[in-house]
């Protein structure tokens, strides 16, 4: 009997989020998208199609609990930027803050989304951060055949020795090639 296949989530259906849910759905997860509020319209090559192929692994949610059920969750959504290039990371703060509410406690977070060096490292909780590249116009492709994952933490001592005594560590290395296929 082979590793169950974990549920994966994604907080924030913005053009980062939306693109990697319907390439995780592609590749046979069941994937949880939140998103407050109305869904935004994004488009990008070949993902109306993904969305509509996958729809039976994709469940999109309003409410905060619908990522309860994940074994994974990113925080993906878009950093709101201004014209100078200063990002406003007060929304992904309090999205972070949302999730860690509701999440399992075997349940691994990670940041997605692009913020500044040393902001993981300021959360008052076990999170790691993999670097997104996807690019605009060819954002569900990258996402379906990443050239590399590259994935990092403040402090890889308290995450592999969390409460339970599981090392996330080695779980989110073991989802991650899953998810790579």
């Amino acid at each position: 009997m082979g590793m169950k296949k974990p549920v994966i989530g994604f907080a924030g259906m913005t053009h980062l989020g939306l693109n990697s849910a319907a390439a995780a759905a592609a590749r046979g997860f069941e994937v949880v998208g939140y998103h407050p509020g109305q869904r935004p319209r994004i488009v990008e090559p070949g993902l109306d199609e993904a969305l509509r192929k996958h729809a039976k692994r994709l469940q999109f949610a309003s409410s905060l609990e619908a990522l309860s059920r994940c074994d994974l969750v990113y925080i993906a959504t878009d950093v709101p930027t201004d014209d100078a290039g200063k990002s406003d990371l007060a929304p992904i703060r309090e999205l972070i803050a949302g999730v860690k509410g509701v999440l399992g406690k075997n349940a691994l977070l990670v940041v997605l989304c692009q913020v500044p060096p040393g902001f993981t490292r300021s959360l008052e909780m076990a999170a790691y951060y993999q670097v997104e590249t996807l690019v605009f116009g060819r954002a569900l492709d990258r996402a379906l055949n990443p050239e590399r994952f590259i994935v990092g933490c403040a402090d890889p001592e308290r995450i592999e020795h969390e409460d339970d005594g599981a090392c996330h560590g080695r779980l989110l290395s073991d989802q991650l090639r899953a998810v790579a296929g």
